[in-house]
């Protein structure tokens, strides 16, 4: 269920977690239709990898410690392409 005040608790929540020089844009967006919240995670084109393990390491404790009436994923983005997800079970794939 779509709650403003909770997507906006979390979503300051994961920008303050992962305050990084490597992170170009934090976006999000809620698709009613799966009451899921979309979080997408921009960084510089010249990361590492490990940087984004990283990252994902920095916000996988406030996602899956919060308790949110809605579903949530992450994914983020390098150089125009998607490069990793985050998913509700904490499985964390790259691509």
């Amino acid at each position: 269920m779509y709650d403003r005040s909770q997507v906006a608790l979390l979503t300051t929540a994961i920008r303050t977690a992962i305050s990084d020089p490597s992170v170009l844009e934090v976006s999000d967006h809620f698709a009613g239709y799966f009451d899921e919240l979309g979080i997408t995670i921009t960084v510089k084109p010249d990361t590492p990898d490990d940087q984004v393990r990283t990252l994902k390491e920095r916000i996988e404790p406030v996602l899956l410690g919060s308790h949110q009436p809605f579903q949530w994923i992450v994914m983020f983005r390098r150089g125009g392409k998607q490069i990793g997800v985050l998913f509700p079970n904490g499985l964390f794939t790259m691509e």
